[in-house]
C-alpha cells in the first residue's frame, strides 16, 4: 500500500492504475517489485529510461522514510523496489494470524452470480480430449462455490 501511495503521488496515476502495472522482476537481484514506465512514455513523450531515472531519483527521499522499502533503482525502463523482507514478512504473517479465515477475503463476490464453464458433450459424438480441460477445471470450481 505504501508503494502504491508513493508511486501514485509522483506519477499522477491512481493507486489502482499503479497496482495494475506492477510486475515481478525476472531475477531476484532486480528487486521485489518493478514499475514499468512504458505507459508513461506515451503520456510524457519521453524515453521510458529517462522517466524511470527521474522517477527513481524523485522517490529516493520518500523511500528513506519508508519502513518496508529499502531502496529503489532504475533499470532500463523500470523502477525496481527492494523490500525489507524480514519486516514485510512479519507484517504479512501478523495479518494472517489476526484475521485467520478472513485473510484475503474482501467480500467483492458476495451475493453475485458467477458463471463456471463445464463440458457439455454431444451424446451423438464421442467425448474428446477438448472436453477434458473444462471438465477438470469447471467441476471442482462448482464444488468450491
Amino acid at each position: 500500500m505504501e508503494l502504491l501511495n508513493l508511486v501514485s503521488k509522483q506519477t499522477g496515476l491512481t493507486k489502482e492504475e499503479v497496482g495494475s502495472l506492477l510486475e515481478k522482476p525476472p531475477a531476484l537481484d532486480m528487486g521485489d517489485v518493478a514499475f514499468p514506465c512504458f505507459s508513461l512514455a506515451k503520456i510524457q513523450r519521453k524515453s521510458p529510461n529517462i522517466i524511470a531515472n527521474d522517477l527513481a531519483k524523485s522517490l529516493k527521499e520518500p523511500v528513506k522514510k519508508s519502513k518496508i522499502i529499502e531502496k529503489v533503482k532504475s533499470l532500463g525502463g523500470y523502477v525496481n523496489f527492494y523490500f525489507d523482507r524480514e519486516l514485510y514478512s512479519h507484517q504479512i504473517f501478523t495479518k494472517i494470524f489476526t484475521q485467520r479465515e478472513k485473510y484475503g477475503n474482501n467480500g467483492s463476490g458476495s451475493k453475485k452470480k458467477i458463471v463456471i464453464e463445464t463440458s457439455s458433450p454431444n451424446i451423438a459424438k464421442s467425448f474428446g480430449i477438448g472436453h477434458l480441460r473444462s471438465t477438470l477445471i469447471g467441476e471442482p470450481l462448482s464444488w468450491i462455490y
